[in-house]
């Protein structure tokens, strides 16, 4: 049997997490271009590694839920999930439940005005 040393799962880790991050980037290059036309590469990665870093503290870690997190951001500002003006996604994203039922109600909520205060 085979073992896989730790430092070689992280190695595995580290470079699909570098794989994840470049699909993503690419994603959004096509879907929000206009947006993001003021950032380069290195921008973009930076702002992608820092939201996926946010949506994992909240227990976001599936593929589909870290770029709808990232998008929000996009739409919302970066710190949306921390931000004053929109108290309903910090309550969304600190309730209990899974990654995939917070971005479900978190859409829903953006979707309703996300009780924005000025």
């Amino acid at each position: 049997m085979i073992e896989i040393r730790a430092d070689q799962m992280s190695l595995f880790a580290a470079r699909e997490r570098e794989t994840f991050v470049r699909r993503v980037m690419t994603y959004l290059r096509t879907q929000h271009e206009e947006r993001l036309r003021e950032f380069d590469d290195a921008q973009l990665q930076a702002l992608v590694g820092r939201q996926i870093s946010a949506a994992a503290t909240y227990g976001i870690g599936a593929e589909a839920d870290v770029v709808l997190f990232i998008e929000m951001s996009l739409a919302f500002g970066n710190d949306f999930h921390c931000s004053w003006r929109y108290p309903a996604a910090e309550r969304i994203l600190n309730s209990s439940g899974d990654g995939t039922s917070k971005m479900q109600a978190l859409l829903t909520a953006a979707q309703s005005g996300f009780e924005a205060q000025p």
